[in-house]
């Protein structure tokens, strides 16, 4: 992730990292993976969603305390399985305005496996 936020992309430097779309093809198995070669950990996620947003806790407030330590930028990562953020503004937005009385459902999964 270092190399990411090393980028001088326009994009990344805007937002200090990652806060980006990723639309996904109409027909997929696998969302996407990260892998941590250092620990082993691969996780793998799935989703019948349209688009992952993922956020690399860009701006944090410092004096909130987890487990004793303070927040620190790009400490954590947050894959958001949902529909493209502006698509209430594009041809898709019949796809993500949901009328009363209309049920929604969508399964997304992650999984955790340790290498």
């Amino acid at each position: 992730m270092k190399d990411i936020f090393a980028e001088e992309d326009e994009q990344i430097q805007l937002v200090s990292g990652l806060d980006h779309p990723f639309a996904l093809p109409a027909r997929h198995d696998n969302a996407g993976f990260l892998y941590d070669q250092g620990s082993g950990r691969f996780l793998l996620f799935k989703t019948e969603a349209p688009c992952f947003v993922v956020y690399t806790a860009n701006f944090v407030d410092e004096s909130v305390i987890i487990a004793g330590q303070p927040m620190i930028q790009h400490n954590g990562i947050a894959l958001e399985a949902q529909a493209l953020p502006d698509a209430i503004h594009s041809d898709l937005k019949d796809q993500v305005i949901l009328k009363a009385g209309e049920t929604f459902t969508s399964k997304t999964r992650y999984e955790l496996i340790v290498k």
